[in-house]
């Protein structure tokens, strides 16, 4: 439930509560019809409406529906001494005679004030906002300015004009009082008195008054009474001062010239010290050209019972400075971006008159030249400032991020996971700097690849110079890395063709190993060997021969035995059928390299 409350607070002299009397639906002597979405309370302005003497409320209800939903409202609800209400009146477009056109969603008594008596009819009149007003637009807002219907008591109140002068001093007296009033009497404490309604009254005689305005009608009287209401003061004779801003500028300078002077005055003259003048009182006056100048002001009037015309002059010295404009600070570069070390020529583009310069480079250095030539060390992006100062000030232009100085581009690489046996896959990743927009690699066994991070199988072992060259900004580089891959172990194989015959027989030895060999070992088991890769051997004797093989080469050594591979007969045993032909043959492998 959304009714709404307000709470009147009575409290003590420390500012803590001493009672309080809460005002809501059928609570606190308030009967008015609420709805559960009203939200009673939403703002609150005090005044005393009835003239009892105790603060009334205005309480607003944006909540309202009178005129649509949420459309709003407020109360003025009268309070006795106790903070109950003792009677109220609701404002909304059904009641309280206000007939203003709201619309749903207006939001009318969101806040409220009020604003004395407008109209001067003995009524406290009121100002209520409506902040989602369409008027103008949607959700403009709007405030309405809600005059009460008055009371018809009247209400003492009055202007006067001028409020001080010198005697004899004649001031004008305005009614403003409201109400309806059938007489006015005014006191004008010097011991005259009128009951006119707006008189003229002349003061002859030097002080401070203090006027009375007493109004009656049909439904009573009222009195205002307002201390020091005129005061009249004695002649003097005419006495020159002034003052004027600025005194110090640039040229050219506008100076305002604001007279001080007392006493009856009926003219002024100005002479503003660089051959023109003014009569005017208050006068404004362009100093076109750099300089000091001094000022004087002369002024005339009569005084005394004889009306003697008194003059009195002024003169300030040097109070004019019109000085030379400060200078402008502005300023190139030359270049802005490049490789560490970066060397920048700056240029002065300052306006003429400044005199001295200070740099302040963005790096922790500073020079005082005009036009200086300034190395940068290290990398990154420099904010640049130059302060020029010139006789009349000074001015600084800083630009910022001017100066941006980048690593040089080097090529640089990782390589992950080499030192691997043949076949071995090893990848690359690329830690260049200095702006790379490209990269080639050449793995140094005929491979290469264009991508930033690579891999590449090596098939065999040894020892490759792997090349990174990159490109960027028109320029490239490159570096170099060894990568060593292990040699995997070799496999010692091999054939023979015409293995059996008479002698002398000559059989062929093809060596079929893998591996990256690179030397081999025969023993053809007749006492005789070879270090060919692939020898041809004669047997001349007859016999059954073992064939030992042995290959060396980075990866290690292997070897294999053949037994009995070779059968040589001599003629006679092959004609008959006996001999070593006979005899099966085996191969053994070493476990060991070694024959």
């Amino acid at each position: 439930m959304k009714y709404g409350r307000v709470f009147v607070l009575h409290l003590l002299p420390d500012g803590s509560v001493k009672s309080y009397q809460e005002i809501g639906r059928n609570v606190g002597g308030f009967s008015g019809l609420l709805g559960r979405s009203d939200r009673f309370g939403t703002s609150l302005a005090a005044d005393d409406f009835d003239g009892d003497g105790l603060i009334d409320l205005v309480i607003g209800a944006v909540g309202d529906d009178d005129g649509g939903a949420d459309a709003g409202a407020v109360w003025v609800c009268l309070l006795d001494a106790l903070g109950r209400v003792k009677s109220f009146e609701k404002i909304s477009p059904d009641f309280g005679g206000f007939g203003g056109l709201l619309h749903p969603g207006d939001n009318f008594g969101v806040s409220c004030a009020t604003l004395g008596d407008l109209d001067r009819d003995g009524a406290v009149d009121l100002a209520v906002g409506a902040y989602q007003d369409d008027t103008g637009g949607l959700d403009r807002g709007a405030a309405w300015v809600l005059f009460r219907a008055g009371t018809g008591l009247p209400v003492a109140d009055f202007v006067s004009t001028p409020p001080t002068g010198l005697t004899p001093l004649t001031v004008s007296f305005t009614d403003r009082s409201s109400g309806s009033i059938s007489s006015w009497h005014w006191n004008f404490d010097d011991g005259f008195k009128s009951n006119e309604v707006s008189p003229v009254h002349v003061f002859e005689t030097p002080g401070v008054y203090d006027v009375t305005l007493t109004v009656q009608g049909p439904r009573g009287s009222d009195a205002l009474h307002r201390q020091r209401t005129v005061v009249v003061k004695e002649p003097v004779p005419p006495q020159a001062d002034f003052t004027v801003v600025p005194s110090v500028g640039v040229a050219p300078l506008s100076a305002g010239f604001v007279d001080l002077s007392i006493g009856s005055i009926s003219s002024w003259n100005w002479d503003f010290g660089d051959g023109t003048s003014s009569t005017l009182r208050y006068p404004k006056h362009v100093y076109q050209e750099i300089g000091t100048y001094t000022v004087s002001l002369r002024v005339t009037g009569r005084f005394g019972a004889s009306g003697h015309i008194w003059m009195d002059r002024q003169t300030v010295t040097d109070l004019i400075q019109a000085v030379e404009p400060p200078p402008v600070a502005d300023f190139g570069a030359e270049p802005t971006r490049g490789e560490l070390p970066l060397t920048v020529r700056f240029t002065d583009r300052s306006t003429p008159n400044a005199t001295s310069f200070e740099w302040d480079f963005g790096d922790g250095t500073t020079a005082s030249e005009r036009e200086p030539l300034h190395t940068y060390t290290t990398v990154g992006i420099f904010d640049v400032t130059l302060t020029a100062r010139g006789p009349s000030g000074s001015h600084a232009l800083s630009r910022p991020d001017l100066v941006e100085v980048v690593y040089p581009l080097t090529a640089a690489f990782e390589v992950v996971s080499a030192g691997g046996i043949a076949p071995e896959v090893v990848q690359f990743n690329d830690r260049s700097f200095g702006g790379a927009t490209s990269w080639q690699w050449s793995f140094g066994d005929g491979g290469s690849s264009t991508a930033q991070n690579t891999s590449h199988n090596f098939l065999e072992g040894g020892t490759f110079a792997v090349q990174l060259t990159v490109t960027g900004r028109g320029k490239n580089h490159s570096v170099t890395v060894p990568v060593e891959i292990g040699e995997p172990p070799p496999d010692a194989r091999f054939a023979a063709s015409g293995v059996s015959g008479s002698v002398p027989l000559r059989v062929s030895f093809t060596d079929q190993s893998t591996g990256n060999i690179t030397s081999w070992e025969w023993d053809f088991g007749d006492g005789k060997g070879s270090f060919r890769q692939n020898p041809e051997h004669a047997y001349l004797l007859p016999g059954l021969y073992t064939v030992r093989f042995r290959v060396h080469s980075a990866g290690g050594v292997d070897a294999v035995v053949r037994r009995d591979l070779i059968r040589v007969q001599n003629p006679l045993q092959r004609f008959l059928g006996v001999g070593p032909a006979g005899v099966p043959t085996t191969t053994v492998r070493p476990k060991t390299p070694g024959f």
